[in-house]
């Protein structure tokens, strides 16, 4: 039985009773939703204050029964996105992907992100994709058309522009590059002009009987979410399975050898390569190998497979280029740093002794340097 107060509105436990089995996924899209509308930020997802918040806010039943409907057709079930937020490999991947379809069209959806409540660098990415609307060219023209003649509280929203700024910075983990010429100032596009990003769902007054009845109009807006998101995630799946590098062709990286997974990192930020999206913490020697493999795989994403682009290996020949010379580039650091220990060891031991350090290297299977790294830190152990 439906609870109310004494204005009729619905009372907390009520909207407890409707919210408490939704995953917090639902949630997280639930209390979006109602951040846009009422222009109140909710941050806590948590069901007890959302109830109360939501009781506060004057929400109807249908109200409720709408945010509810628009959180199921804008979440996709879990084993739907287990393949990408299972694995940091490939959610950074992703995370690039949404990137580029963003700028470069790859579907033939727009896609239009909310601002999200930042917690992990994971979490947030699947924030992105829950919250973020996919519409076609004439919505999105809509959308912004309604927005700019009315509702100035909008004004500061988000701009087009601005948005990957804001949710794409890269993260500043690494120094910064060396600044560049200014490039010529190109002039203004005149194609299409520009317009400020607007919240997606309109606001109205739950008071006015044909607001409410517009309510189903605007639930519509939001019943092919689930479809489009849908496909966008098995066109993703089917990308990352054509793009996703070879092991064969990354066999050499070491996971476990720290210099060379550094040195990897530091030569593909060197070459504008390196994925560095925001929030994303490179706290461990696993999270940078895992960094690394995901700016290779990205290189040919959004490629077309043609004769001209693609040879035999499954990989664009650019792509190909670009792995023959990293792995060139770390086979030619290895040879100036063994030269550099050899030139050191000729300053401290003569050569009877460096040629026994050689024998000694060689049948443990490790370089000089190395061996002699090993005699120093047992003998440390022991003290």
């Amino acid at each position: 039985m439906m609870t109310t107060r004494d204005d009729g509105l619905l009372d907390s436990d009520y909207i407890k009773s409707k919210i408490k089995g939704l995953s917090p996924r639902l949630l997280y899209v639930l209390m979006t939703e109602v951040s846009i509308d009422k222009s109140q930020s909710t941050s806590v997802i948590d069901v007890d204050y959302l109830s109360r918040r939501l009781a506060e806010l004057n929400i109807m039943s249908e109200d409720l029964d709408s945010y509810i409907d628009i959180a199921h057709n804008h979440v996709l079930d879990d084993k739907a996105v287990d393949w990408i937020f299972k694995s940091l490999r490939v959610v950074l991947w992703f995370d690039d992907y949404l990137k580029k379809n963003r700028f470069k069209a790859l579907t033939p959806y727009i896609l239009k992100f909310q601002p999200i409540l930042r917690t992990t660098y994971i979490d947030d990415c699947l924030k992105r994709f829950d919250t973020c609307y996919l519409l076609t060219e004439e919505e999105s023209n809509n959308i912004d058309n309604e927005r700019s003649m009315n509702n100035v509280r909008y004004s500061g929203a988000i701009k087009p522009r601005n948005v990957a700024t804001n949710i794409y910075d890269m993260s500043i983990s690494l120094p910064p590059r060396p600044s560049r010429p200014s490039r010529p100032s190109r002039p203004p596009r005149t194609s299409r002009p520009f317009r400020p990003f607007r919240p997606i769902r309109e606001n109205y007054d739950t008071s006015s009987t044909s607001n409410r009845r517009n309510s189903t109009l605007r639930l519509n807006k939001h019943i092919k979410q689930f479809e489009r998101k849908s496909e966008f995630i098995n066109c993703a799946k089917v990308e990352y399975s054509l793009r996703r590098t070879s092991e064969k062709y990354t066999d050499w990286l070491d996971v476990k050898n720290e210099q060379q997974i550094l040195w990897a990192q530091e030569h593909l930020y060197s070459q504008n390569l390196l994925i560095q999206p925001r929030g994303f913490l490179t706290d461990t020697l696993q999270s940078i190998y895992e960094q690394v493999c995901a700016s290779l795989d990205i290189i040919d994403t959004g490629l077309d497979n043609n004769s001209t682009t693609y040879g035999t290996s499954g990989m664009s020949l650019k792509k190909k280029e670009i792995i023959r010379k990293m792995r060139g580039a770390w086979s030619q650091k290895k040879f100036r740093d063994k030269k550099d220990a050899e030139s050191a060891l000729e300053y401290i031991l003569n050569r009877r002794h460096i040629n026994k350090l050689k024998k000694l290297a060689s049948d443990y299977g490790v370089s000089s340097t190395e061996y002699l790294q090993q005699l120093i830190d047992d003998a440390y152990d022991k003290t």
